[in-house]
């Protein structure tokens, strides 16, 4: 996949580790999960994990269907506890949240202001799940607001550009 920004140097949680990966994927996937029944791990995205494992973009923004550009500021991990980057973990990230999140959006990148990108285990197409921002300060316990992306990872990851600002500018 080739990409329309560029990571920062040195930014990435080491070496994406599948058994620690499978490990959490048996725990949120499991028999027993409602997004089992709705779809399947994204393949885009779990390659996206392993070449640009927890990356933060350079200057990087994607528009929501309503117009509403947001900055991304790191993907998410699956780094174990007590790496320097642990605290942008999935899990840990996901747990944050508590139940102002459905049980069917599994967060996997968090903007400069707090929001975070789910998939959207209630929107399916042909087994991948839609992209949607959440929004913190909008969602409440059991009601979680949420605004479209995208229909899956790769059509979220074209949408991916630099951003116009310049810090420099300033």
């Amino acid at each position: 996949m080739e990409l329309g920004f560029v990571y920062k140097p040195n930014s990435f949680s080491g070496i994406f580790d599948e058994q620690y990966f499978e490990k959490w994927r048996r725990y949120y996937f499991g028999l027993k999960s409602n997004i089992t029944e709705h779809g399947h791990i994204d393949k885009p995205w779990l390659s996206h994990l392993r070449e640009y494992h927890g990356g933060k973009p350079e200057s990087c923004v994607v528009t929501t269907e309503k117009g509403v550009c947001h900055p991304i500021d790191r993907f998410l991990n699956f780094a174990k506890s007590g790496h320097p980057l642990d605290t942008y973990r999935l899990g840990g990230i996901w747990a944050d949240m508590g139940e102002r999140l459905s049980d069917l959006h599994v967060p996997f990148a968090i903007t400069s202001f707090g929001d975070v990108v789910c998939f959207d285990y209630g929107q399916v197409t042909d087994g991948r799940p839609a992209v949607v921002m959440w929004y913190h300060e909008k969602s409440r316990d059991f009601d979680p607001y949420t605004e479209y992306i995208a229909p899956n990872f790769d059509e979220f990851m074209n949408l991916l550009r630099p951003s116009e600002y310049d810090e420099n500018d300033t």
